[in-house]
This record gives structure tokens, sequence and C-alpha cells, in this order.
């Protein structure tokens, strides 16, 4: 049995998958000037990977995720335009997730950088084997490095998984590799190893291949001795005649704005538009991850689905995060 058999295998043996490709190249791609969405669920092996080869073929950018779903497979063709995986229909964590990324990796990684990525990375993974996590799954992402642990915590585990993720992005980020701080989201989707990251050209590809499970309470034991004490969002109220401070900026990097105030929670499978939490949050008396959105675009914006912050705005979000 191949290495990326036993990959997959591993990740159906949780539950029903969900395959995701960014198609960049078609016709209805290139009129719509964004990447077009294909997706498909699948619990049968057999399924799964003729799907992935025919993305392969295609030239698509493959991606999977990475926690056992509720939705039932369809095991069916890839199909575009469907509603993809959101955070509710994950049943649990089934991976704890660790993304190193290379900075300046748009211009392409050169294969020391590859390397250089990969033993940072298994810096990581021998602290976390000295405090008695199991061996992981470490992979080349293509433009990163991957480092997934199995593991078995309820979704209710979210904050306690974010905060880790931040521990670590803090302790083992530098200025030429940096661990992702946004992957900790239960319906996370990651690049299925063995396949081609369009953009570079180099194929991901599994370094070292796992079933152990690292058990939960070794997991929280270490989480709750590292976890930074929780930092205040960066929230702004406006008070009931304040005049509108703040404007609207074009191009501004709305995403990297909400992300350095970790406020930023994840794409949608629409393009250009991301969940974000409301720079009002505090006010709010119950958040859900959807609540709201920004999209980034030559003018950006900005949407909360609550009744008061109807009044809120991208020039309210400017200002909240600093951007003036």
């Amino acid at each position: 049995m191949t290495l990326e058999r036993r990959y997959l295998e591993g990740l159906l043996a949780n539950g029903a998958v969900e395959l995701r490709c960014f198609d960049s190249t078609s016709n209805q791609a290139l009129e719509r000037k964004q990447k077009l969405i294909w997706s498909g669920i699948y619990d049968g092996y057999g399924y799964l990977s003729q799907a992935i080869r025919y993305a392969m073929k295609s030239g698509w950018d493959i991606y999977h995720t990475l926690n056992p779903l509720k939705i039932p497979a369809t095991n069916s063709k890839l199909k575009p335009f469907v509603r993809t995986t959101r955070d509710s229909d994950v049943t649990g964590y089934k991976t704890l997730f660790i993304d190193l990324d290379v900075v300046g990796k748009e211009s392409g990684l050169t294969d020391g950088q590859v390397a250089a990525a990969m033993d940072h990375a298994f810096k990581i993974v021998d602290y976390l084997d000295d405090h008695g996590f199991e061996v992981p799954t470490v992979g080349c992402s293509g433009n990163g490095v991957h480092i997934r642990y199995n593991i078995d915590l309820p979704v209710s585990e979210k904050e306690r998984i974010r905060g880790f993720i931040l521990a670590l992005s803090k302790r083992f980020s530098t200025d030429e590799i940096t661990v992702d701080r946004v992957v900790f989201n239960e319906a996370r989707i990651a690049r299925c190893l063995g396949t081609v990251n369009t953009k570079g050209g180099r194929h991901s590809s599994i370094k070292m291949l796992s079933n152990h499970l690292t058990d939960a309470d070794t997991f929280i034991t270490l989480a709750d001795s590292i976890i930074p004490p929780k930092e205040k969002p960066k929230h702004w109220v406006k008070t009931e005649g304040e005049e509108k401070r703040g404007k609207f900026i074009k191009n501004w990097d709305v995403v990297g704005a909400f992300t350095s105030a970790g406020l930023y929670l994840g794409g949608t499978p629409e393009g250009g538009k991301h969940w974000v939490t409301c720079i009002n949050a505090g006010a709010h008396s119950a958040t859900g991850s959807t609540d709201t959105v920004i999209w980034e675009r030559e003018w950006p914006s900005y949407h909360c689905s609550h009744d008061h912050c109807s009044g809120l705005d991208i020039s309210d979000a400017i200002h909240a995060l600093g951007g003036v």
C-alpha cells in the first residue's frame, strides 16, 4: 500500500471528508476574476482518490477537511458552486493542525527554504515530544510545512486549541518562518499531501506518516501551562452622538489588520470574503463564528449581522484597528 493511500485512508477512518479544489484556469474562473471552487463529500477511498486524480489532471489546487463531518457523503463527482463545510458541520477535532509558512514564499520557495522549514518543524515536534505528545504526521505543503497530530477532542475545546496554536506561534515563529495563528477552527482545510501546489509548481509530500493518538489529557496539560493570558480584543464602540471617524482606504489590507488584532477567523467559500470577530463584539449578547464578515477588494467592506452594529462599516473598522 502506498504512503499516499495510507494517508487518505487515515483521514477517512475518522469519517466523511470534504475535498475542496481551487480552479484559477477555467473560463468561468477567468470571467469571475477569482478562483472557482469545486467540492465533494466522500467516505470511500475509491471515490476520494478518483476525485483527486481528476482534480490533479485539471491542474487545480487540492485541499481537504481535517476533521469528521456530520454532512453525509455523496461520493459523486466534484461540483462547482456548492455549499462547502462550515464549523457547525464538524463533529469534533481529530487533527491538531500546525502550519509553518516561509516568509516571502510568494516568489517561490527554494529547496534550501523548504529544508529550513522542515528543520524548524522538527524543533516543534521535539518540544511536544518532550511533553508527552505522540509521533505526528509531517509533510511539505508546497509552500511550507504541516504538522498534524492525531487527537480526539470535542468542539468545545476550540478556544483551548486556539490558545495553544497562538502560544506555539509566539514561541517558534521567526523572521523567516512563521507558525500560522488562524488554523484552529473546526472546518479548517489543508492541502492534500502528495498533490501539486500550482502557484509554485512544487509537489507537496509526506515526510512522516503516523497513526499514533496523542492523549487528550496530555494536550490539555501542556496547553494550560503555555497559553498566554487572553488578549483583550482591540474593540472600539462608537458612543451616541460621536462623530464618525476614519476613512475609506483603497486597497487597505483588511485581512492583515484583523489578523494582527487577533480577530480573524477564516476564509469563506466565496473568494475575497472572510469571517472575523466583530470590532463591537463586547456588546453582543451572543456571538457566532459567522456573524461578521469582511471583503478584501479594491474598496474593502465590513458587515456585522447584529442589529446594534448595523451602523458600523469599514471606516469604523479602520479606525478601531489603527488604520488611520
